[in-house]
């Protein structure tokens, strides 16, 4: 995703927060076993990654969410 708003993943601004949970999603439905969100109780307060980053108090929601789709995915065979 980085790539197509042309920006170098190096750049501190290359990510975007609001593509994190969609990807993250479509990664557990195709059988993804583990993903890797940055995230921080203060954004603002973060050393490196601030404007890529979940907001802290949107991620229980969100694994919660992947852990649903987990388990469907695996009760149906489809990975």
């Amino acid at each position: 995703m980085v790539r197509l708003y042309g920006r170098p993943s190096s750049e501190a601004q290359g990510g975007t927060p609001e593509n994190i949970a969609p990807l993250a999603r479509a990664a557990v439905a195709t059988g993804c076993d583990a993903v890797f969100i940055e995230t921080h109780p203060r954004i603002s307060e973060a050393l490196c990654d601030a404007a890529s980053m979940l907001p802290l108090d949107q991620l229980e929601s969100l694994l919660e969410q992947l852990l649903d789709i987990s388990q469907v995915v695996r009760r149906h065979g489809v990975v």
